[in-house]
């Protein structure tokens, strides 16, 4: 105890004069649109990697998974130049990708555990305020014209002078997006669970407005897994026998009627392209075949054959790309290379949850939000997505942290 206390006394000067800047340059960093045009890529990266051996001298836990992390990434990094599918340059570049994707894990470790109340919230605080200005921003743009979120998505080297111009707006697109789905579920979770009126009236206001948000920009992906996230929060909230078995029951009837559902969804949206989508999907459940459901499915199977051709390994990479951040891995680097991923995913759940729980915090909002990650990456490219990785790896348990010292309902778990 002794130890541990001298350590966070030893950590003050930093945890108060370079810690909260240093966060908050990085969320700037990997989350304004025009910073990350602006920005230099080799900047951006190495100014992410600078934490990583401050994160390793915090504690025998933060060691080992720093040595995990690192370990992992170098098998990875050695199958992708032996089996050809990166060279020297893209191989490196990818491991660097690796590191940074999980390293918001170490900064949810160094600010629960060192900074105080104070500047977990002004952490937050800066987060929301600095999303918020995107989210208007974006929600503007969607106005002027209705696909420029998806339009955003498309590789920054094949931007017109138009689109580059929505961008320096601070316009979000497709990683913006994904990272509201994360938002939205935290503040669902804060309207269950909070007892003052006010507080609750404000998050549901917040939810509302972020799936407002989500319809206009027309993921259909994005829709649907958030409003599962949503419902999956209010079912293992709940305790009380009867109303989980009429939830659960509810979850199923869903299930079942999900085609006629999805029928009816498709008239709801009129003439967008989540009409379209819906009626897709549709289509699909009522039998008609994968393929109504356009190349994105096509592009999955590929990807999953080439993984077949050598599952131990890989080798395989895909001509196109597979649209799936998991299914590519498994064709690049078979078992190995999912087993790697997925030993780091893990261990950073574990990481977490076990922080959460040493401080008596539930953690049912922390592990949906991975599970909304993990989704994500098997539909999604999700890569280099940072901004989904920082909202789930580090926004979430910082806010369960801090909305923590309001006045909550009795756990229900």
């Amino acid at each position: 105890m002794a130890s541990r206390n001298s350590l966070v006394k030893g950590d003050n000067s930093f945890s108060k004069y370079v810690a909260i800047v240093y966060f908050m340059a990085t969320i700037v960093l990997y989350t304004l649109p025009a910073v990350k045009i602006l920005a230099p890529y080799v900047f951006v990266g190495l100014f992410m990697l600078l934490f990583l051996p401050i994160a390793m001298m915090k504690g025998s836990k933060e060691f080992n998974y720093v040595l995990l992390l690192l370990i992992t990434t170098l098998i990875a990094f050695y199958l992708n130049v032996l089996l050809g599918i990166y060279s020297l340059t893209e191989a490196i570049n990818e491991a660097i990708r690796n590191i940074r994707f999980f390293l918001p894990v170490l900064w949810s470790m160094y600010v629960i555990k060192f900074c105080p109340p104070k500047h977990k919230k002004i952490i937050l605080a800066f987060f929301f305020v600095l999303t918020t200005v995107i989210l208007i921003n974006t929600m503007i743009a969607l106005r002027e014209d209705p696909w420029i979120a998806r339009i955003l998505a498309q590789d920054k080297l094949a931007d017109t002078a138009a689109v580059r111009a929505y961008r320096m707006r601070n316009v979000g697109g497709f990683e913006f997006a994904y990272m509201m789905g994360i938002i939205t579920l935290c503040f669902t979770w804060l309207a269950i669970n909070v007892k003052k009126p006010l507080v609750r009236v404000l998050s549901i206001i917040v939810v509302a407005t972020n799936f407002y948000y989500i319809i206009q920009t027309m993921y259909t992906t994005l829709l649907i897994l958030t409003f599962v996230g949503v419902v999956l929060l209010f079912v293992f909230y709940v305790k009380t026998p009867s109303l989980k078995a009429i939830l659960l029951l509810l979850c199923v009837v869903g299930v079942l009627l999900s085609a006629p559902i999805c029928l009816e969804l498709s008239s709801l949206f009129g003439d967008s392209l989540l009409s379209k989508k819906f009626f897709q999907i549709y289509q699909a459940l009522s039998g008609e075949g994968y393929e109504v459901l356009g190349t994105r499915p096509e592009l999955l199977l590929d990807a999953f054959k080439k993984f077949l051709l050598s599952p131990i390994w890989g080798g395989n990479k895909a001509s196109v790309s597979a649209h799936s951040f998991i299914l590519t891995l498994l064709a690049n680097n078979g078992l190995i290379g999912i087993i790697t991923f997925s030993s780091v995913f893990l261990q950073s759940r574990k990481l977490i949850v076990s922080e959460l729980k040493a401080r008596g915090n539930s953690t049912l909002l922390c592990d949906i939000a991975f599970v909304y990650i993990f989704v994500l990456a098997i539909m999604n490219p999700i890569g280099y997505v940072f901004e989904v990785c920082i909202a789930g790896f580090f926004i979430v348990p910082l806010f369960i942290v801090t909305t923590s010292e309001l006045s909550f309902h009795r756990r229900l778990l």
